[in-house]
């Protein structure tokens, strides 16, 4: 005697039914590879080398700048007129920040940063207007680094503008460093045609 099957339930034969779709292959069908995302990684290897460096050169740069403009006092002195200079140490300077209020000032200095990022990455295809915003940056920070220092007032100079420039001035590193990567890509773009390495 042939024992009695009990019907499939709906769901049971709906499950049945997507498990043999899945285990069975379509004649011809080719499975997709799996993503390789190794270019991806090389690419933006460059990028956080392009901008680590950048900040690196920066540092280094506006350091020995300093360090050479309080060893020779004489072209502080040619860059910034004496009256000009002791107004800029006991006035000016500490002003700057505390003029307007926090939020305003806020914006104010991320505005000029923005701007200034903006144009790194706008003009990093050229390569030499990017360097050129740099040293602008860090003449001006070297002269009136200096300037405090020689005054007496290096403690004012440094507690006033390391606050807001870790911050800033490494997102206008950042968008240097994407600029003048940019710029070697199409100097270096090696196996890639110009075009591509640009993209």
């Amino acid at each position: 005697r042939i024992p009695a099957c009990s019907p499939q339930r709906p769901e049971e034969a709906g499950r049945d039914q997507r498990r043999r779709h899945d285990t069975e292959q379509t004649p011809g069908a080719q499975q997709q590879p799996p993503i390789d995302d190794t270019g991806l990684r090389r690419a933006r290897r460059p990028v956080h080398q392009a901008w680590l460096g950048t900040l690196a050169a920066n540092v280094v740069v506006a350091g020995v700048m300093m360090l050479w403009l309080l060893q020779h006092p004489g072209v502080e002195s040619s860059l910034i007129p004496p009256s000009e200079a002791d107004r800029l140490v006991n006035v000016e300077f500490e002003r700057y920040y505390s003029e307007f209020a926090a939020s305003h000032f806020a914006a104010r200095v991320w505005t000029n940063n923005a701007w200034v990022a903006a144009l790194c990455i706008a003009l990093g295809v050229l390569g030499l207007p990017v360097v050129y915003l740099l040293l602008q940056n860090i003449l001006n920070v070297a002269v009136i680094g200096a300037l405090m220092i020689d005054h007496d007032r290096g403690s004012l100079f440094w507690g006033l503008i390391l606050p807001h420039g870790l911050l800033e001035l490494t997102c206008v590193f950042v968008a240097a460093g994407v600029g003048l990567r940019l710029f070697w890509s199409w100097v270096e773009p090696g196996p890639l045609t110009r075009a591509q390495s640009l993209a």
